[in-house]
């Protein structure tokens, strides 16, 4: 994967993490690939796809096992395509039900979640220390922490006959790690201690670019200044930033991210936004009211809303349960609900939107691919 990346950075080409928000967003993400030519990444969080001892995830409630062997059948179904596996979050306190947990409990978890992604083939690890829940969460606290959790799973990965590579760091907006100078020292600590003790150094370093989702917008303020400053800090101990909460982008927004030379960034809850309302429209278009209401009420339900909103009391109902769609995808009650529909007419339409909205992504690429090869 690391020689591949570098390709792509010396190409300038963007490197871009989409999240699995469910089969049909995972294939389409192997289809395009394989279309195109295009590398990508699978970007899955804990809280998308886990281990069966830690709970599973909401993804189909696919364990990495799972959702690596899926991934493999559409590798040889697509056999153009080049997916990148990434675990998105990995770390302490990412999991489902782990926020009373105390330090060793919640590293320990971390850890055998990570060995389950090597297990399943994972070839990225993203260790996020940022949801520190014992009140220390300095600098020192946060390196310590992700080197420790690195060394576990490289010598994990060597006794598997396995080389992984690891992606550092937290887009949080609070915390130690949001300004120049505190991710310089991130990046700068974790480059020397790598050197000293001989480890794999990271691919990936995450940086603070000030972009920010929140309800169903892009509500960030992007920073070209900053980025270019955190770009040339991350090179210069050999690593690629990656900029995180690029949902939502307009053609101008990406093109002032590409124009900072932003080498990597991630797209996650934004596409499973636009397959929920691509089931309700179609629910309509088949004039098929009850069905969408019946899954605008489950959503509602779900309470998986809440992390996204800024103010629930400005918030619709409506608006509450889109954002929150993708998280009963995988409910018996969701499955009873397509089953109303043509699912067959009902994929199809949900992969052609998706595809559209990943294309997007790489909008000028094929045309400089294209001159390039004249």
């Amino acid at each position: 994967m690391r020689e591949d990346v570098r390709r792509l950075r010396e190409q300038r080409r963007l490197i871009v993490g989409f999240g699995p928000m469910s089969p049909n967003c995972t294939e389409t993400l192997y289809r395009y690939s394989h279309e195109e030519r295009q590398p990508l990444e699978a970007i899955a969080s804990r809280r998308q796809v886990e281990c069966a001892t830690l709970g599973r995830g909401y993804v189909n409630n696919w364990t990495p096992e799972q959702f690596g062997a899926q991934c493999k059948s559409w590798t040889e179904k697509y056999p153009h395509s080049q997916v990148f596996i990434c675990r998105d979050h990995g770390g302490p306190w990412q999991g489902d039900n782990e926020a009373g947990l105390g330090l060793e409990e919640a590293m320990q978890r971390a850890a055998t979640s990570y060995e389950a992604d090597i297990d399943a083939g994972f070839h990225l690890l993203h260790i996020d220390p940022s949801l520190c829940k014992d009140g220390d969460m300095s600098m020192r606290a946060v390196l310590e922490n992700s080197l420790k959790l690195m060394r576990h799973c490289e010598q994990y990965a060597k006794s598997k006959g396995r080389e992984i590579e690891f992606e550092i760091g937290t887009e949080e907006n609070s915390g130690s790690i949001t300004t120049a100078e505190s991710f310089a020292r991130l990046a700068g600590g974790i480059a020397q201690v790598c050197k000293k003790d001989s480890l794999r150094a990271p691919l990936f370093i995450v940086g603070q670019t000030m972009s920010l989702v929140k309800e169903m917008r892009q509500i960030g303020e992007f920073n070209d200044k900053n980025t270019r400053l955190l770009i040339a800090e991350a090179e210069k101990h050999g690593l690629l930033l990656k900029e995180h909460n690029a949902d939502y982008l307009t053609a101008y927004q990406l093109w002032q991210h590409k124009r900072s030379g932003v080498p990597a960034l991630n797209v996650a809850p934004e596409l499973g936004v636009l397959e929920t309302q691509t089931f309700l429209d179609f629910c309509m278009r088949e004039k098929n009211a009850d069905t969408a209401e019946a899954f605008l009420r489950l959503s509602l339900a779900s309470g998986k809303w809440r992390k996204w909103v800024l103010n629930p009391d400005h918030v619709s109902d409506y608006d509450k349960a889109v954002m929150a769609g993708h998280y009963v995808f995988a409910k018996p009650e969701f499955a009873d609900l397509r089953k109303r529909l043509d699912e067959k007419a009902l994929d199809a339409a949900i992969c052609t939107a998706l595809r559209a909205r990943i294309a997007f992504y790489y909008q000028d690429e094929k045309g400089e691919k294209e001159k390039k090869a004249e």
